[in-house]
């Protein structure tokens, strides 16, 4: 381990091999390889060929980590000078996204069994060559939560390898949406480092729950109207309404006048019927 000015030595006027042997805890821990007990007037590395790799701490984070070298040690009390070696800061990597529907690209969608949003992200800052992977998912906007549908979480992962330092990739997340009218949901992305596939490591994220960029609204499906059967007319009724005295005088007068006609009409016919009756007797008497 470097002590604080980031120096190290194996040499035993440095830290004596004998103290805390191997503990790697500070700087003052010994170092000493091989069976026998240490001696500070040897050498601490056997004649071999050993791999130096700089270990990934709070003090180098956020910094490229030099690569792993070799160092070969092949003659007693040799010092070995590996002069300054720099850690150089990594790139900041920036990711920008913006969530719409797949089909029309707008920020509303009408809800529906099949919904698809794409989700377009510009990362700045890549690595070229390196390979990278997208991890993606939908949120509640509402509930800050993950996003069930028949209790799985709507997520994907695109993996990509980087030909330019900066590139804008698509991720499509595909659900069932029939039951999600009315509400918002909002895509949240991290990016990860796969150069070691075993252990990725995260070099970036985007995930605001209030981003109007990673937004999108689902929209309830509008009614259909049922439309009136042909030759069928909806009858209304004109007879006045309480309170409209005008109205009421002219439907009592119209009534009065129905009447009189009825009853007209019942004399008019009792009279004619009088009449031919009168005929028939005549008739009977000249006979």
């Amino acid at each position: 381990m470097t002590d604080k000015n980031g120096q190290f030595s194996t040499a035993s006027n440095w830290a004596s091999h004998k103290r805390n042997t191997n503990a790697g805890k500070s700087s003052e821990d010994g170092i000493w390889f091989g069976t026998s007990e240490p001696d500070d007037s040897k050498g601490a590395l056997l004649y071999d060929t050993y791999e130096i790799e700089e270990l990934a701490c709070e003090s180098n984070k956020g910094m490229k980590l030099i690569p792993a070298f070799e160092v070969v040690v092949s003659r007693n009390k040799v010092t070995i000078d590996l002069e300054t070696l720099t850690d150089e800061y990594e790139k900041e990597i920036t990711i920008h996204t913006t969530a719409t529907d797949k089909i029309t690209g707008e920020k509303v969608i009408v809800a529906g069994k099949k919904v698809t949003i794409v989700d377009t992200v510009t990362l700045d800052g890549l690595e070229e060559g390196r390979k990278y992977q997208l991890k993606g998912w939908q949120m509640l906007k509402e509930e800050n939560a993950k996003l069930l549908i028949d209790g799985k979480k709507i997520t994907n992962d695109y993996e990509f390898t980087a030909d330019k330092e900066n590139m804008e990739v698509q991720i499509e997340f595909t659900f069932d949406g029939s039951t999600l009218g009315g509400k918002q949901l909002v895509t949240f992305e991290e990016l990860y480092d796969m150069t070691n596939p075993e252990e990725p490591k995260k070099v970036t994220e985007h995930k605001e729950i209030n981003d109007e960029g990673q937004t999108v609204t689902i929209k309830e499906v509008p009614e259909t109207p049922t439309p009136e059967t042909p030759g069928t007319t909806t009858k209304t009724s004109n007879f006045p309404k309480t309170g409209d005295t005008a109205n009421a005088i002219l439907w009592i007068a119209i009534l009065v006048l129905s009447a009189a006609g009825i009853t007209g009409v019942r004399i008019w016919n009792k009279k004619k019927q009088v009449k031919r009756l009168g005929i028939e007797e005549k008739k009977e008497e000249k006979e």
